[in-house]
Order: C-alpha cells, then sequence, then structure tokens
C-alpha cells in the first residue's frame, strides 16, 4: 500500500477500507506464485499525493520538536471502539485471533 508509514493496513476509524485491506493481503496467500510478487491494490490515501511531501519532511512542531502526525505508540492494544476490543478480546479467550474479528468466519 502507497500509505504512510504507519498505515499500511488503512485510514484510523475507516474498518470497512481496513477489512478490504486484510482480505485482499490475505487472499494474495493463495495467488501469488513467485516470491517478491506485487499485488497492486486500487486505494488511495488521498485524491492527491501531497501527504507524500508532508511525510518525508514533516514541518517543525511550534514548540520546536521535529513535526510527525503519527498517533503514539503503546505497549498495549489499542482499539478502534468499546466494540472492537470486547470481540478481540472475547476472540482471544476462545483461544483465536484477536485481530481477526472483522472476518465473516468471525461472525462479522
Amino acid at each position: 500500500m502507497d500509505f504512510p508509514l504507519g498505515r499500511t493496513a488503512g485510514k484510523p476509524n475507516d474498518p470497512a477500507l481496513q477489512r478490504q485491506i486484510m482480505i485482499a493481503a490475505l487472499e494474495a496467500f493463495a495467488t501469488v506464485r513467485q516470491p517478491g510478487e506485487i499485488v497492486t491494490l486500487p486505494h488511495r490515501w488521498s485524491d492527491d499525493d501531497g501527504w507524500k511531501d508532508r511525510a518525508m519532511r514533516p514541518e517543525p512542531q511550534s514548540d520546536g520538536r521535529a513535526g510527525d502526525d503519527r498517533v503514539e505508540r503503546f505497549g498495549t492494544p489499542q482499539y478502534q471502539s468499546e466494540t472492537d476490543r470486547v470481540a478481540a478480546e472475547a476472540n482471544l479467550a476462545a483461544g483465536q485471533c484477536p485481530g481477526c474479528v472483522f472476518l465473516p468466519e468471525h461472525g462479522a
């Protein structure tokens, strides 16, 4: 995906896009035949590529720190909603993949 670093699974708070990207990634296991083969998806981060200039050369923040609009990283899972947290924890407790709550066979 030609998306900003750290956001290759889709845009924040866009579960429909994230689902499409993850399903396409999983389907690639069945279709990719050679090492290094690339599957290009049609999704774009924005209508223009201006974000690339900002990502590669972020403007300094007002307090002098280097500019970086990525969200803070945490050592514990972060969820988009309480519903996502409950579903992930239920899957984990059942011995299933906690990140697979969006797949059809997991009741989504």
